[in-house]
């Protein structure tokens, strides 16, 4: 995912959440779950290049 955002020339912050307290605070428990500015947009598979894509046109 990392190097997609940067062809893309997309900014990002890739997090590993790796404690309860987290997971809490994103109200998740199924990995992986990719929240993309501060909204959950995959959860337990690794979405598509254009999920990803879409999501961040959105926001």
């Amino acid at each position: 995912m990392k190097q997609f955002f940067k062809e893309k020339e997309i900014e990002a912050d890739f997090i590993i959440i790796s404690n309860a307290d987290e997971f809490i605070k994103y109200r998740t428990w199924i990995l992986p779950t990719i929240i993309i500015n501060g909204k959950i947009v995959a959860r337990g598979y690794r979405p598509s290049k254009n999920k990803m894509l879409n999501s961040v046109e959105r926001n």
